[in-house]
């Protein structure tokens, strides 16, 4: 808050900075990834597809332009963001293995998934051949199944009913 905003303004934005809070508080407590941390997954599997040397030398430079592109459009100046964008490509496992650590630490776990020693990833893993359903772990949209579940639909829409 600057010294030139009035009570009004004032008041607006501790309501805001309330409202955020409690929000977040509320994903936390339900173990919800935040815009922030699908964005960096998001990124994580894009680098590693433009690692992967089983990926064809047409699509890593469809990946790469697509996304310097969009760093031009928000402003960015392109050549470096060609040398961030290759700089992570490069060390892309290290970084990922870094963030997956850093969330079991934030969630006060100092072990990996089922209470197993976080073991470092080490390489490419085995894409599946299939999409995911909820069989295999997906969330069922390839089973024929809705992608969000009428409850969820409800009360993202103020429980008015599923919007869809």
């Amino acid at each position: 808050m600057s010294d030139n905003d009035d009570i009004y303004t004032v008041r607006r934005k501790r309501k805001h900075a309330e409202a955020q809070a409690k929000s977040m508080a509320l994903r936390k407590k339900r173990n919800a990834p935040g815009r922030d941390d699908l964005g960096r997954a998001a990124y994580y599997v894009l680098l590693g597809l433009y690692s992967d040397p089983r990926i064809a030398r047409e699509q890593k430079t469809a990946i790469q332009g697509q996304t310097l592109a969009l760093m031009r459009e928000a402003g960015f100046d392109v050549f470096e963001a060609n040398v961030a964008f290759l700089k992570d490509a490069r060390g892309v496992l290290d970084s990922l293995n870094g963030w997956l650590c850093r969330r079991y630490m934030e969630q006060g776990k100092h072990l990996g998934p089922e209470g197993k020693p976080y073991k470092r990833l080490t390489g490419l893993g085995k894409r599946p051949d299939q999409p995911l359903n909820r069989s295999n772990g997906g969330n069922g949209q390839g089973s024929g199944q809705p992608l969000i579940e009428n409850g969820v639909t409800s009360r993202l829409a103020g429980d008015q009913g599923d919007p869809f």
